[in-house]
């Protein structure tokens, strides 16, 4: 694992295009969301990054910083609740399961100016779906990729 900021940026922004992205990656990213921007690769990503950097600057990242903090206060104020309301002022939290629902609050806010109220209601249908969702690629990436590496076969018919 690498966790050198020099290195990550030489990978991700210098040289990016030097490391191209596993092909089960691009599979997987391909049956989810076909070919956007998470599956391209080489001149495919250069156009769709040429289109979007502009919306993803330092002062557009500044601009969404106070939306953001809203969503992870939001977030601390209802462990808060929940914890209040136990029996024994102690419980056990679903980390990855509620920052999930802020990442789509977030998101929601950010991109449609809609409040999805994930944080809020667990229940949701947007938020089932999206945890669903979020569930599938996991298991992909976990289980699938193995996979995908023995049946290479079966994905070009």
């Amino acid at each position: 694992m690498i966790s050198d900021p020099a290195t990550l940026q030489y990978i991700f922004v210098k040289s990016a295009y030097r490391f191209p992205k596993q092909y089960e990656r691009r599979v997987v990213s391909k049956m989810i969301s076909g070919k956007s921007l998470f599956w391209a690769d080489g001149d495919d990503h250069k156009r769709h990054r040429k289109v979007l950097s502009p919306g993803f600057g330092a002062p557009e990242a500044k601009a969404l910083l106070p939306l953001f903090n809203g969503c992870a206060e939001s977030m601390s104020n209802k462990w808060m609740e929940v914890i209040t309301n136990s029996k024994e002022q102690s419980v056990m939290i679903n980390v990855p399961a509620w920052l999930s629902r802020a990442t789509l609050d977030a998101i929601g806010e950010a991109a449609f100016d809609v409040c999805f109220g994930s944080i809020d209601n667990k229940e949701g249908a947007l938020a089932r779906a999206y945890s669903n969702m979020l569930s599938v690629m996991t298991f992909t990436m976990h289980a699938g990729f193995p996979l995908l590496r023995c049946t290479e076969f079966l994905l070009a018919i």
